[in-house]
């Protein structure tokens, strides 16, 4: 928000959470902020800046109602030029912050949090990590342990340690970060609406999945046999370079997908040579069977990589994932991870 000094910024000046003053409604969602501005402390108010309208304006396009929701922050006090590294983590306006926050959430008994900024994210994922501080051109900066921009659009469980335990959670975009990089916008209206449906329920519901990793020779074998022949769609994607394709996964229905190695980690061959024989010729005839659509994901990639490296030659490549996306959305990132924050209940994976 706006920097006005002539505003207090006394530690002592709080903007305290706020209660919904609505509750005949079939949602119950807590929208958790960094720090008041200048305009929050002149009315005493969370989120009513710049941000706070933009927020506003969001809610009210997928029809939530602001004074249905709580509406707080991790720090109840105006840090200086709103930078809430000017507090120290573990000083007072920033503890003392998150128990006011924890007793009001007590109180509140949400259904869904929504995190707006890295602050709310870290205090409620990982709040007994200290941040250290660094230095920026636009002054001293938290680096958290989880990047906003990875988690994101992903429904988790709150730390024991958060000012709400065990909370269903989904993170997002600040307002006042859309403000600066407007090309964040269409995310944080995507996970608005996310967090508004999950909020009629306190359970997670996320997929379930069969992944067979680390099958025998024979365990391989059956799998491919059981793709060779048949019609239905098969979703398939690559990990390596065109000189080193570590392994490849077919997916013949969303729920159920197996792994095919090629290499270990040290670049040796998974299998003796008359077993990977076996396995690259039953790769090849199902990759090139015309009848057999792929769903690929940068499918473009895939195929040079397969067809440059192993001669393998793709039939039926019928969709991409990538492409869809990209005609839906495309000022959006293109990322897998995006993707599933969007597309999918499936949680931020990329750091296990």
């Amino acid at each position: 928000d706006i920097l006005d000094e002539s505003v207090s910024t006394d530690p002592g000046v709080i903007v305290p959470n706020r209660q919904p003053r609505i509750t005949n409604v079939n949602y119950k969602l807590a929208i958790i902020g960094e720090a008041p501005g200048a305009d929050e402390v002149h009315q005493g108010i969370p989120f009513v800046g710049f941000s706070g309208q933009q927020l506003d304006r969001f809610l009210s396009r997928f029809g939530v109602l602001r004074d249905a929701c709580f509406i707080g922050n991790i720090c109840q006090h105006r840090p200086i030029a709103n930078r809430i590294a000017a507090f120290d983590w573990t000083g007072p306006e920033i503890q003392q912050g998150l128990l006011r926050l924890a007793s009001d959430l007590d109180k509140f008994q949400p259904n869904c949090v929504l995190l707006l900024g890295g602050s709310a994210l870290h205090a409620f994922k990982d709040p007994t990590t200290i941040p250290r501080k660094k230095r920026t051109p636009d002054g001293m900066t938290f680096v958290y342990s989880s990047s906003i921009s990875d988690w994101r659009g992903s429904f988790f469980r709150s730390s024991m340690a958060a000012p709400k335990p065990e909370v269903k959670c989904i993170a997002s975009y600040h307002p006042a970060a859309c403000l600066r990089q407007y090309e964040w916008t269409p995310l944080l209206m995507l996970d608005i609406k996310r967090a508004f449906d999950a909020a009629r329920s306190p359970e997670i519901v996320h997929p379930l999945r069969t992944l067979l990793v680390g099958l025998s020779f024979e365990e391989t074998v059956h799998e491919l046999d059981k793709l060779i022949g048949t019609r239905l769609p098969i979703g398939t994607d690559i990990e390596g370079y065109w000189n080193c394709i570590s392994c490849i996964s077919f997916a013949p229905a969303p729920n159920y997908s197996f792994i095919v190695p090629f290499t270990k980690l040290n670049g040796e061959s998974y299998w003796s040579l008359d077993e990977e024989v076996i396995i690259l010729r039953k790769v090849s005839q199902i990759l090139g069977d015309p009848h057999l659509p792929k769903i690929w994901q940068n499918g473009l990639y895939d195929r040079f990589c397969l067809q440059y490296g192993l001669r393998m030659i793709t039939r039926c490549s019928t969709e991409d994932i990538m492409l869809k996306h990209w005609e839906l959305y495309c000022e959006l990132p293109k990322s897998l991870a995006t993707q599933a924050s969007i597309y999918t209940d499936e949680p931020f994976w990329k750091y296990e």
